[in-house]
């Protein structure tokens, strides 16, 4: 059975991420460069990849309701591991936005909403990811069937196994 990505590792992520983050803002500022911000590009893509996780999560779930001796087992292996590399993806843009984000909120007054508003919209599509990765995670558990029939991989012997030439 594979377990569960962790919520600290993601929240380890996120927060690694977001000192990350603020030390970048920090040394940009130091070197006299303009404030580091996030393009809507980044947030766009984020959004796409959610986007795609939870058709194929949906698909995949659709399909264990209709058909659960049909599934691929193979293919939820995929999309799981798409969905853990999501979630990850996802932490550690909202933790490095929110460090941008943790710079400028004393300043905000004197910055323009041009700055700062892109960053925040980075930490929303973050955390939806995480969450939409977090949702297609749990409908990729497959249950081993319980009649003993379905023929997998854990119904054969250790000695049945065939010889790979």
């Amino acid at each position: 059975m594979i377990k569960k990505l962790a919520l600290r590792v993601i929240a380890t992520a996120a927060f690694i991420a977001g000192i990350f983050g603020y030390c970048v803002q920090l040394l940009a500022i130091a070197a006299g460069w303009k404030i580091v911000t996030p393009t809507l590009l980044q947030s766009a893509l984020l959004l796409a990849l959610l986007v795609t996780l939870l058709v194929l999560g949906a698909r995949l779930r659709t399909q264990r309701k209709n058909a659960p001796h049909e599934i691929n087992p193979f293919a939820a292996v995929r999309l799981l591991a798409a969905a853990r590399a999501g979630a990850l993806l996802g932490a550690a843009c909202a933790g490095f936005a929110a460090g941008l984000v943790l710079w400028i909120i004393p300043r905000v007054a004197e910055t323009v909403p041009q700055l700062w508003m892109p960053t925040l919209v980075l930490i929303v599509t973050g955390v939806g990811l995480v969450a939409g990765a977090r949702w297609v995670e749990r409908v990729c558990r497959i249950d081993p069937p319980t009649d003993g029939a379905g023929g997998g991989a854990g119904n054969i012997a250790p000695g049945d196994m065939p010889e790979i030439a």
